[in-house]
């Protein structure tokens, strides 16, 4: 199940680089919002803690043990709730407006791509 969750990642990784190639800054925001809701997955699944809810950010404090799993559960929460309120916002009344510049997009969909290469990585120590 962990190995899904990195595929799906990876082509959600792909989703927001399209996204942003075609000017859509809030797809960058929905993708990478998906994509730690995936890599938290993969994350629990990994670690053996089967959860599906919402919020599965708010999950990973299950995440003990290995220090570098730890580490990446924090950056996955660090991000999700940056991403939380801009994801929020755009989903109210406010439909349209402009939540984020395509500077910040484009920093977001370079680090999306890092951050699943860690989980690959952290995928392949965990099982060696």
């Amino acid at each position: 199940m962990a190995s899904e969750k990195l595929l799906q990642a990876m082509r959600l990784v792909e989703e927001a680089s399209r996204a942003y190639e075609e000017g859509d800054n809030f797809g960058v925001v929905i993708r990478a919002y998906r994509i730690v809701e995936t890599l938290s997955q993969f994350l629990l699944y990994l670690t053996g803690h089967y959860v599906e809810a919402n919020d599965v950010p708010n999950y990973l404090v299950l995440v003990k043990g290995w220090q570098k799993t730890e580490a990446f559960a924090r950056k996955l929460v660090n991000l999700y709730r940056k991403l939380y309120l801009a994801y929020k916002v755009e989903e109210s009344s406010l439909i349209g407006s402009v939540n984020i510049r395509g500077t910040e997009a484009k920093q977001l969909k370079e680090g999306l791509r890092s951050l699943v290469e860690e989980a690959y990585q952290i995928y392949d120590e965990y099982h060696n």
